[in-house]
């Protein structure tokens, strides 16, 4: 049963455990008066003090206009962390619709020196289409590009993101469609910054999540030895697939699935791999 193996893989490997969901909005109301969490504090506050315009609501959509912060402050050192939105550029040209992430607060028990890992999206849109580019902030602020996805519908998109602070790496899904894990990098000394922040200027938002604990299994398991395309049969499909690849960088895109020898390479090795894994399928379900 194909569909029986698709759906278990999808569920094993793909989807993020259950965490705690520690601020939400679904742009119906203001966002500086919920509490998702019940924890007696605001999800969401406008940085600088400043006050949340509802007329920047529209039929569930918000047209932004100011900075949006967490709160409260988390130290986020022994969470996965787990982001959703659903939002669009909201002007051609216009590259701040962002949700920005100071994840992986960790202190250095010899040096004491505090370090995090900033990690934030936009999405600009050329008239066209949309590209969505994710950042990790290194090092003296220095911008790090983790991943960049162009041709995206001229449209809201929904992103999922897994920040895993135990491989030091994320996990993009756009649309529902698995694009990846990127490494990022810690740097210190980090300020007190412990929230995430949604910019609210030009893009229009429909959704945004933020979850605590939420963990991702590595997507970098394959349901039955050489199946580099994850369809559950191994034949000429997924030759093809590794011989596009060969020589690439495992952490590119969806690289990794080629890596099926999981020898952090992409090589004859793997062609020989899935060649002697030929014919062979998902057993059926009984």
């Amino acid at each position: 049963m194909k569909l029986f193996w698709s759906m278990l893989f999808a569920i094993a490997f793909c989807l993020p455990a259950m965490g705690q969901v520690f601020w939400e909005w679904d742009c119906s109301a203001d966002p500086t008066t919920l509490d998702s969490n019940d924890d007696g504090v605001m999800d969401w506050v406008v940085r600088g003090g400043g006050v949340f315009d509802p007329a920047s609501l529209v039929d569930g959509i918000w047209t932004g206009g100011v900075l949006l912060d967490s709160r409260p402050p988390n130290n986020f050192a022994d969470n996965h962390i787990a982001a959703d939105i659903r939002f669009k550029s909201g002007d051609v040209g216009a590259y701040k619709a962002t949700l920005w992430l100071n994840v992986d607060y960790t202190v250095d028990p010899d040096t004491e020196i505090e370090t995090f890992a900033p990690i934030y999206m936009h999405i600009e849109n050329d008239g066209t289409s949309q590209t969505l580019t994710i950042y990790n902030i290194y090092m003296s602020w220095k911008e790090q590009v983790l991943a960049t996805f162009t041709e995206l519908p001229n449209d809201f998109i929904e992103v999922n993101l897994i920040v895993d602070i135990e491989t030091d790496k994320i996990y993009v899904k756009i649309d529902g469609v698995d694009k990846g894990s990127y490494e990022y990098t810690a740097w210190g000394p980090a300020n007190t910054d412990k929230w995430a922040t949604v910019l609210g200027s030009a893009m229009q938002l429909d959704y945004v999540r933020i979850e605590l604990g939420a963990e991702s299994e590595s997507p970098e398991t394959w349901p039955i030895p050489g199946d580099a395309n994850l369809d559950c049969v191994v034949n000429i499909l997924d030759l093809l697939f590794v011989r596009n690849r060969l020589n690439q960088d495992i952490e590119t895109g969806d690289n990794w699935k080629a890596n099926v020898n999981d020898d952090d390479k992409i090589n004859i090795l793997d062609l020989l791999f899935v060649r002697n894994h030929l014919n062979t399928r998902c057993p059926e379900e009984e």
